[in-house]
This record gives structure tokens, sequence and C-alpha cells, in this order.
């Protein structure tokens, strides 16, 4: 036994019945009883099967508009071992092809739009970043890369630095300021990090 939600197709109002299976039907009736109805197993389609805590929806070939809305999933395992399977609804392969092929060129839509169209806004969209956003991005890239290593510090080493950093700030960003730092590390690389460091 299961309760459920008869709609008639004609009106909007729905009546709660009692549902019952038999050997060859399904039963339901109103509590007042003046509503009954006997529908063959082989009259039944599952038009909408149980998911996410949604109930599930049953029609009869011969009965028009007719819905019984079940929220009770024992139930509905139940009934389906009673139902044919050509009453069961099934997606077709040619719809999950259509599907995977619209997907797929989704898919190859966005990556090509930013393997080629990203590169070309790079300039554009980093002149209007704003600073705060670009030291923050910048710090980030900082503590990443060279956290755990030591800054060289001797007192001539930086001075050297200081004026090269100068001259290159003087001929490529006059009036910004550019830091420079020397890490201590067995590999020799150079890196930029927003934020002009």
């Amino acid at each position: 036994m299961a309760v459920g939600k008869y709609h008639d197709g004609q009106r909007a109002a729905s009546v709660e019945v009692q549902l019952r299976l038999t050997t060859d039907y399904l039963v339901w009736e109103s509590a007042d009883r003046e509503l009954r109805g006997v529908w063959p197993y082989s009259d039944i389609l599952l038009l909408e099967k149980p998911q996410y805590g949604r109930p599930f929806v049953l029609g009869n070939k011969n009965g028009g508009e007719a819905r019984l809305t079940i929220q009770d999933d024992r139930f509905h395992d139940e009934l389906v071992k009673h139902l044919p399977r050509s009453n069961q609804p099934r997606i077709s392969i040619a719809i999950h092809r259509r599907s995977l092929a619209a997907w797929s060129v989704a898919a190859l839509a966005v990556l090509g739009a930013g393997f080629f169209a990203l590169p070309k806004l790079a300039q554009p969209l980093a002149a209007r970043l704003p600073e705060s956003w670009e030291n923050a991005l910048g710090d980030y890239a900082m503590n990443i890369l060279v956290s755990d290593e030591p800054f060289c510090t001797d007192e001539a080493g930086r001075k050297a630095l200081d004026k090269m950093t100068r001259r290159l700030a003087d001929s490529s960003m006059p009036g910004e300021k550019l830091e420079v730092f020397v890490v201590k590390h067995t590999m020799v690389n150079a890196f930029a990090v927003p934020g002009r460091r």
C-alpha cells in the first residue's frame, strides 16, 4: 500500500488516493471512495522515474491526461517488477550521442576560445587590473616560489643590484618603483611576478 495523488487531467486539483498492487492491476481509490481506478499493468506508463527525492509519475495508455504521482520509492520498485519493459521510459542511444556531440562541441569551443582569445586579451586585461590585486597576486606568487629560500642581503651586492634596478626602471617604466630580489638557490633562474617584482 502507498499514498499518492491522482490528477484527472481536467481539473487543477488533485485527490489523495490509496494505492495497492494486485496480481494484474494497480488499484487506487480516494478516502471517501468516490474515485476508484483499476489500471492493468499493461496500460501503465512510467512517465517520470523517482530521482533526487522527487516523486515518480504514472500515466495510463487509455486514461487520457490522468496521472498518478507517488513519492514512495519502495512502491516504485515493486510496481516496476509488474510493468512490461515496453512501458518503461528508455533514452535512445541517438539522444545520448547527440547530447555527447553537443557537449563535445561546446567544450572544444570553450577551449579554443581560451587558447586563441586569452593571449590576445591578456594585455588589455592586465592594464585594467587594480594595483591592489596585482600586488596581492605578486605576494602570493612570491610566497609559493621563494618563501623557504634565503634572500641575499650582502651590502655590496645589494648596492650593485639597486643601481641596476634603477637603470632598468628608468629606461622601461619612468616614475615606477621596481623591486628586485636575489635568492640563494642552487638553480640559476630569473622570473617576474605581478606587482613590479
